[in-house]
């Protein structure tokens, strides 16, 4: 009997990007392959499948160079090179040892063609000529991507794709088209298949999730009538989204959990003016106390850009004193580089050594900041419910509901009982880490 064939599916960059890795696996099982989303390198498969990020010059980097040891891995291997680092550059992917490349809406359809040349070369077919079929994001309509369950405790559903920004620093929009969203309905009856499966978080995403056309905060009352799911979360938002109208309705919902992850960059006006954001740091400093208002104990994490080309000591100063003021639980910090085909690409960067002290700074503030957090939980000792994911040395660790990472001690039985489970806690130490817990 002929063995199935394998595949591994690879994902650099963003969360949406891990969600559509997931709908590839899916989609490669239908037909009776035995396809993961992989974690670690070192398989030897039948198929490899690279969902590519180009966010920055280095993350292009990173896809190509996992190409190559994939290659490396399994020189007669089918290798397809999808996702945005494809749509950029597609020639550079198959010198970098991919069989097949596509482009952000031809994923599903890449992933069959490498499955049929995968059957094609098992039975002799010699190596043929590399496939590139990328064609402009806008002139395609989404493929329809779904997923049935999820390897994890936590899942992603993407709601939308596509961004209409104009954000001065950022490639995305020129891969991934102009926002298009999916139907209420259809996220809906996904999200109940994933609830089937046992699992009990979703977090809804997209490459602006702000941007969903079709009513976010009605879907998410629908979402959080759904039986078995506990926890719902956004993922990256823009500030400007957070409007006191559109607040007191996400407050009402509550499965939403009482964490928002802001898409901030800066907080400098100055430097988001230059950046082409749709918001200045006052506007998004009031809707940050407008929700610490209509929500207790509401936490933010954020994404910040420091050492944009101009950024002067004074502003970036501002964005130091934004992040203690909003008293972020985590930053992911992100130093500058240029993205040739952006309008910033062509500003003189900042000198090394200022980049280097400037996120070397923020990194130190956000491990202040974390701290500043777990003490208080202790402070108060009053209990947390923590949704358990994963083994960590001699402790199980999982998330709060304000999504601050905690950690109980656990031996190996215990731990896998507690995996996927919602347990409460109390607070018992305040590492920089996470915050160690003793179950009630």
């Amino acid at each position: 009997m002929t063995t199935k064939l394998t595949a591994a599916i690879y994902t650099l960059g963003c969360r949406v990007n891990q969600y559509e890795s997931e709908a590839i696996a899916a989609h490669l099982r239908s037909r009776g392959i035995d396809a993961t989303a992989a974690e670690t390198l070192g398989a030897v498969c039948d198929i490899y499948i690279v969902n590519t990020c180009a966010v920055t010059a280095e993350s292009s980097a990173k896809s190509r160079k996992l190409l190559r040891r994939l290659r490396r891995i399994n020189p007669r291997a089918v290798i397809a090179a999808v996702g945005c680092d494809g749509q950029l550059e597609p020639e550079v992917l198959t010198g970098s040892g991919a069989d097949i490349v596509a482009g952000s809406r031809k994923k599903l359809e890449a992933a069959e063609r490498a499955a049929e040349l995968a059957e094609k070369r098992r039975e002799g077919a010699v190596p043929a000529e590399p496939i590139i079929d990328v064609a402009p994001a806008d002139s395609l309509t989404p493929e329809p991507m779904r997923i049935e369950g999820f390897g994890r405790t936590r899942a992603f559903i993407k709601i939308q794709d596509g961004c209409d920004g104009n954000c001065s620093y950022c490639i995305i929009p020129k891969l991934r088209g102009r926002v298009t969203s999916r139907p209420q309905g259809e996220i809906v009856e996904e999200a109940k298949a994933i609830a089937a499966s046992g699992c009990r978080e979703i977090v809804l995403t997209g490459i602006e999730t702000a941007a969903y056309e079709h009513d976010l905060p009605g879907l998410i009352a629908r979402i959080a009538e759904i039986e078995g799911i506990e926890r719902i979360r956004l993922s990256s938002l823009d500030p400007a989204f957070l409007k006191p109208a559109v607040v007191d309705r996400l407050a009402g919902i509550k499965k939403l959990m009482p964490h928002y992850h802001l898409s901030l960059q800066s907080g400098s006006s100055r430097v988001l003016a230059a950046m082409r954001r749709k918001y200045n740091a006052e506007q998004a400093m009031r809707n940050i106390e407008y929700l610490r208002q209509a929500v207790p104990g509401v936490k933010f994490t954020a994404d910040i850009l420091t050492c944009f080309p101009g950024e002067t000591d004074e502003e970036f100063k501002e964005t130091v004193e934004f992040a203690r003021r909003a008293e972020f639980y985590h930053m992911h910090v992100f130093t500058y580089s240029p993205r040739p085909g952006t309008d910033a690409a062509s500003l003189p960067e900042l000198p090394p050594k200022v980049r280097a002290e400037r996120s070397k700074r923020l990194l130190e503030l956000d491990e202040e900041l974390r701290l500043l957090h777990h003490r208080r939980a202790v402070e108060t000792g009053e209990p947390v419910e923590i949704l358990f994911e994963q083994r960590s040395g001699e402790h199980i660790t999982g998330h709060t509901r304000d999504f601050m990472e905690a950690a109980v001690k656990a031996g190996d039985a215990d731990a896998e009982k507690l995996r996927g489970e919602i347990r409460l806690a109390r607070p018992v130490f305040a590492g920089e880490k996470h915050l160690v817990c003793e179950l009630v």
